[in-house]
């Protein structure tokens, strides 16, 4: 009775399967909530006449891991609602023995909206990705242990042309010994931003046997607490402009 209680109360859509055939013996509420399926539609069937597994293939290849190893736990599986949206699932099941006979007793976590989260996330760094590479000048970005965040090909382009090779994400940027002076000057920069200032200087850039002149434009970078966790940096040449002048 404790069991039976625990199983239905559960907030984790949970089965009890025949080993022999795969029919269900029992669902608790959270697979009706989830799966769509009432508890009269789903016991007696079974996971692959109601179309559960969106690879049918799969449920036999679980059912073949928990009956050698006698416990499964998040294997990831995608599964379809009785509406045809897929559910990305984790499930974990073992073997039980009820009445003399054995059943499999599976939890389904649905990590759906998880997954899709990550798709966003994954979707919004590879648009970051494109729309640094596409702007017209290197631009990266630090926190506030100097440690490289972000960069452009174009940042480490011009990194590795001064420096003799460019950064890598993590590295603290004002580490390199042969950039002593230069490393003072921008930990400066840095730390004006970190109080919160947004500018810019212009300043020249020796390179082969003529000057480049730079512009570089500081914002700090807040949280959502309007906290200041590091800056960005964008550089442009404005040798043209310059010379202009």
């Amino acid at each position: 009775e404790k069991f039976a209680a625990l199983f239905q109360l559960s907030p984790i859509p949970m089965t009890i399967t025949a080993v022999a055939d795969g029919s269900f013996r029992d669902v608790n509420e959270a697979f009706v909530r989830v799966s769509g399926y009432s508890r009269e539609e789903a016991i007696g069937s079974s996971s692959l006449k109601l179309g559960i597994f969106a690879n049918p293939a799969d449920r036999i290849a679980l059912a073949e891991r928990i009956q050698s190893q006698g416990l499964v736990t998040a294997a990831p599986i995608v599964c379809r609602n009785k509406q045809g949206d897929l559910v990305d699932t984790l499930t974990s099941a073992s073997v039980v023995t009820i009445g003399g006979q054995p059943y499999f007793i599976a939890g389904i976590t649905d990590i759906t909206a998880l997954k899709r989260a990550e798709a966003a996330v994954h979707n919004q760094h590879a648009a970051m990705a494109a729309l640094l590479e596409n702007i017209d000048g290197s631009i990266w970005s630090v926190d506030r242990d100097y440690r490289l965040i972000a960069g452009n090909t174009l940042f480490h382009r011009n990194i590795q042309d001064l420096l003799g090779s460019a950064y890598t994400i993590g590295e603290d940027v004002l580490s390199r010994g042969n950039a002593g002076e230069m490393n003072r000057v921008w930990r400066g920069h840095y730390d004006r931003a970190f109080l919160g200032e947004k500018f810019s200087i212009e300043t020249p850039r020796p390179i082969a046997h003529s000057v480049q002149w730079m512009e570089y434009r500081f914002n700090p970078i807040r949280d959502g607490a309007g906290q200041i966790t590091g800056v960005t940096v964008f550089g442009r040449d404005i040798t043209e402009r310059k010379q202009a002048e």
